[in-house]
């Protein structure tokens, strides 16, 4: 079986760098710890600045770190992590042919239509200045000082979706933020012309899915296994956690911070004891929060969830979109072009728009449609 191509669209790409960003909670912490504590740190590295009290300095700010960043940690990376898992799945086909480049023309497809195939969406904004493009080129809409006028579009080859868009624009009522109608108006078509299916039509309920993941059971499962695991643990170093109160709850009024460190490298047989205690203290919060995470996930996943899904021709066209987009990406600058060479590049510089090879468009034809709309 072929592995599935994923398109890299600029929500993919920004939940990746959030993804990632999520690290630097622990990490902000650690040093928010670090500076509160700065002056203690300083005397206790003044008495002592051995390698032994460094890293003993180290993951005593550690272990505090993973107390206080636990929990955002894990419900941020759960959030962000399900959400890109679910963008890649909106985004991922199965490729027919297996190739990576294609140049021939996206004939019969409109822009908005390329947009819906690609990644089972619609992004508002680069669409629409995609198909204005489009009629611009086409001759059936122009541009008269503050508005837009139409030629003879309602003869013309074109969807219902492109003639409500047009209309829109010329009686200035399309709404630029979200327009409802307008995006119901293409999944139909998509759905209509074969290339998506509704995921509660019985077309798509008779097609063979396999089902991915563990599901709720599954969750369910590892969480018992962590509770478990945790307790035994607990249960484990139980007997020597009397042995080492002396040296974790000591009052401050009767020994230094520097005294307690100086106390406690002396007792390197605890030091295990002090790692398997931590772990399981963090397992046991994971055990406790697990519910929360899955419950936090299901909404993540859910949130960018789709009702649509390819047909096999949907799959095939996608992966000439793929291809176009490659081409494009690859050996043009039509990144770097501006819509009056759309004369140039034909309906090229339309793709490049729709498949976010070109934000100068996007951003160009938006400003001046405000500017009309004042």
């Amino acid at each position: 079986m072929r592995k599935k191509k994923v398109f890299r669209n600029e929500s993919l790409n920004r939940l990746c760098l959030l993804e990632r960003a999520v690290w630097l909670v622990p990490i902000g912490i650690f040093l928010y710890n670090v500076w509160i504590d700065r002056e203690e740190i300083m005397q206790v590295l003044k008495a002592d600045s051995s390698f032994a009290v460094i890293v003993g300095l180290i993951c005593c700010f550690g272990v505090i770190t993973i107390f206080y960043s636990l929990i955002p940690f894990a419900i941020l990376k759960v959030v962000f992590g399900k959400m890109k898992k679910q963008v890649m799945r909106n985004n991922s086909f199965i490729p027919i042919e297996d190739f990576d480049y294609y140049r021939d023309k996206l004939s019969g497809l409109s822009p908005a239509m390329i947009s819906i195939i690609s990644d089972l969406g619609i992004e508002q904004r680069k669409d629409v200045a995609a198909s204005i493009l489009k009629y611009q080129e086409m001759g059936i809409l122009k541009v008269d000082g503050n508005h837009y006028e139409a030629g003879d579009y309602r003869n013309a080859n074109l969807r219902q979706s492109d003639k409500y868009l047009i209309e829109g624009l010329v009686n200035r009522t399309f709404s630029m933020e979200n327009d409802r109608k307008w995006k119901q108006l293409v999944e139909q078509e998509a759905v209509e012309e074969g290339y998506l299916w509704n995921r509660f039509s019985p077309q798509y309920k008779k097609s063979k899915q396999k089902k991915n993941g563990l599901g709720c059971g599954g969750g369910c499962l590892m969480s018992i296994i962590t509770l478990i695991l945790a307790i035994v643990i607990v249960f484990h170093v139980n007997d020597k956690m009397g042995q080492m109160e002396h040296l974790l709850q000591v009052d401050e009024t009767q020994m230094t911070f520097e005294e307690q460190l100086e106390n406690f490298k002396q007792c390197l047989e605890y030091y295990p004891v002090l790692a398997e205690m931590v772990l399981g203290v963090v397992l046991f919060l994971m055990a406790l929060i697990s519910p929360v995470l899955m419950l936090v996930g299901a909404i993540a996943t859910a949130a960018k969830a789709k009702l649509l899904v390819r047909t096999d021709a949907g799959n095939e066209m996608a992966e000439c979109i793929y291809g176009m987009k490659n081409f494009i990406h690859d050996f043009s600058n039509l990144k770097e072009a501006d819509k009056e060479q759309v004369v140039l590049w034909d309906d090229y510089l339309i793709y490049a728009v729709v498949l976010e090879e070109n934000q100068q468009i996007v951003d160009d034809i938006m400003k001046r449609r405000n500017e009309r709309w004042k």
